[in-house]
């Protein structure tokens, strides 16, 4: 009875052995300390480590990022996402540029590392652009000089235009493509 109740506890034993060990991920690259810098509101420099291959040469190393809004785990070809790959394969520290971003915004981002194993993720950072340095229009000497900010969500000649205490716009009816519009919107002009 005893020796039977030994070789079960060996099978099992043996058994979850097996399974633990189908179970483990296959080691591969790791991508390490995502970093962020230069961050104005439109573009920031980011970047991160690639400290090991896996012992499979890293084809492709780079940075995927998003709105924290619309994907706070950004991994390639997930919603919302943006890739920007390193210009040179490889291990070592790496950056890369993103520009056309929306000012005033929170993103999440992660650096990778691609081999013949997969695709490596670090873990998730985050930072926030810079709202736009310019107001939308500057007076200077008596001149007034306009700054293109972010578009109306409706175009419109002939309207009002009143600054609201917070800085942003308050724009009423006016006139687009020769039809009236009896619509208002709130522009703000550090975001457009």
């Amino acid at each position: 009875m005893l020796s039977g109740l030994l070789r079960r506890l060996r099978r099992t034993a043996v058994t979850a052995s097996l399974f633990a060990a189908l179970a483990m991920p296959v080691l591969s690259q790791e991508v390490v300390a995502p970093v962020s810098s230069a961050i104005t509101s439109t573009g920031v420099i980011l970047g991160g480590t690639v400290s090991s291959d896996g012992g499979s040469a890293i084809v492709e190393r780079g940075v995927v990022f998003s709105q924290s809004s619309t994907n706070a785990d950004p991994v390639i070809g997930g919603p919302g996402t943006t890739v920007r790959s390193a210009p040179v394969a490889g291990t070592g520290a790496f950056t890369v540029s993103a520009g056309a971003l929306v000012p005033a915004t929170d993103y999440t981002f992660k650096a990778y590392a691609t081999n013949s194993l997969g695709t490596g993720y670090s873990a998730a950072a985050t930072f926030r652009t810079a709202a736009n340095q310019r107001p939308a229009i500057t007076v200077a000497g008596g001149q007034v000089r306009h700054y293109a900010t972010g578009s109306l969500s409706v175009a419109r000649t002939v309207h009002t235009a009143t600054l609201l205490g917070d800085g942003s716009v308050l724009v009423a009816g006016g006139v687009g493509s020769s039809t009236p519009y009896a619509s208002a919107e709130i522009y703000r002009p550090e975001t457009g």
